[in-house]
């Protein structure tokens, strides 16, 4: 078994507590905030159906979400925003849209902010560092994860919160 498939899990189980920290925490990470966007798709490990997507203005903050991740499907990918505040007071926010896919944490469909610079060799240098700035927040949040993931906390306070999160959807009229 490689090291992909042995580990494989956490890819699912870091875009559930994405949609949790999302939910719960307004997704604030140090410098950036991450939401969900218009689509999430789950998938189920066994059955008729394997996968489920769910479309909409909010499905990350929908019952319908909590209610499939509380009934055993397991996100397969998500739409996500990610918005870096602006560096300086004058400047506004540089908004990201992407999806992410739980298999190999891969970036897809990215929408980049509008480029600042005109000339076309400025512009490819631009789009590339954006994209790093994209890249390195997504990391910086998977480490978050995994910190919180690695230690006692994960057990005692993460889980507790998240089944209660999930029971919370669940149970909403």
């Amino acid at each position: 078994m490689s090291a992909l498939e042995e580990h494989g899990f956490l890819g699912r189980e870091f875009l559930g507590w994405l949609a949790f920290h999302a939910d719960t925490s307004g997704g604030e990470f140090d410098g950036f905030s991450i939401q969900l966007g218009g689509r999430c798709v789950l998938h189920a490990l066994s059955g008729l159906v394997t996968d489920v997507t769910l479309k909409g203005g909010s499905p990350g903050t929908s019952p319908e979400l909590r209610y499939a991740l509380a009934g055993g499907l397991l996100p397969k990918q998500l739409d996500l925003r990610l918005e870096i505040a602006a560096k300086k007071k004058k400047d506004e926010p540089r908004v990201f849209t992407f999806s992410l896919s739980a298999e190999l944490l891969d970036l897809s469909r990215v929408k980049l902010p509008a480029l600042l610079t005109e000339e076309e060799d400025d512009q490819v240098e631009e789009r590339l560092q954006l994209l790093a700035e994209l890249d390195d927040a997504v990391q910086l949040a998977y480490t978050t994860f995994l910190a919180d993931r690695s230690t006692p906390r994960w057990p005692k306070s993460t889980v507790p919160a998240f089944r209660a999160w999930l029971k919370e959807g669940v149970e909403a009229p």
